[in-house]
């Protein structure tokens, strides 16, 4: 019974040691060592590591990995929130928040040195679509009691004192020109800090139909908008 047991126990350490393992090779593949992982502080790497051990399912581990090589970039940017959030949420809904990260673009507003960056889900005018893109009403509720996201499903979120501003989503461009009282709705989702964090190292993949959801929405919130595409059409180029 106590051979046993000791076989189990080290079974354990040993599966633990390679989850492990197997996350530290993924950050040192992600920032190749350039970095300097010496000034990552020390309880914070303990509480990485405590959690690290019990990530066994790959795509998990390869997002740990991200957060670890983030952390190695850019010492006190990954909030130790991030880690007991990346602990306890469920696969399912990881995987749906990365998908809603595929649906974030770029805002580039008028002063600002580096853009902005905001998921837009329109919630109220697009349920079909992102259900059918692994996006439901569910996920995203679940999303928010996890603390990665803010979900209101009714009025949304609006950035104000904006009066206009360039929308970016890979090689899409749109000009949103003039804005109702300056006050535009971004849909029904604000991420959080740690949503934010996650964010800064998600690898994003274009979501095909998405930018459409995007211009059809502003439209109907009366905004005045020119798709680069349309414009150069136009003149044509």
């Amino acid at each position: 019974m106590q051979k046993a047991a000791f076989i189990s126990n080290a079974r354990k350490i040993v599966k633990e040691y390679t989850n492990q393992d197997k996350i530290v090779e993924i950050a040192l593949e992600q920032f190749g060592g350039k970095e300097h992982p010496e000034n990552i502080d020390d309880d914070w790497l303990s509480h990485f590591m405590d959690g690290a051990r019990h990530v066994s399912d790959d795509e998990m581990r390869l997002v740990w990995g991200r957060v670890l090589a983030g952390e190695c970039e850019n010492p006190g940017s990954m909030p130790k929130q991030l880690i007991h959030t990346l602990s306890f949420i469920p696969i399912e809904v990881a995987k749906s928040f990365v998908k809603l990260c595929n649906c974030a673009v770029f805002f580039h507003n008028n002063g600002d040195e580096t853009p902005a960056k905001y998921p837009i889900i329109a919630w109220q005018n697009n349920k079909r679509f992102f259900t059918k893109n692994g996006i439901s009403f569910y996920l995203l509720s679940e999303m928010d009691s996890y603390g990665l996201i803010k979900f209101d499903s009714g009025n949304g979120y609006c950035l104000q004192d904006v009066a206009s501003t360039k929308i970016v989503y890979f090689d899409s461009i749109l000009h949103i020109n003039e804005i109702p009282e300056n006050t535009l709705n971004i849909g029904n989702v604000m991420l959080t800090k740690v949503g934010k964090s996650l964010l800064d190292i998600t690898t994003q993949e274009k979501c095909e139909g998405y930018f459409e959801t995007c211009k059809a929405f502003w439209q109907q919130e009366e905004c005045e908008i020119t798709d680069e595409a349309d414009a150069l059409e136009g003149a044509g180029v």
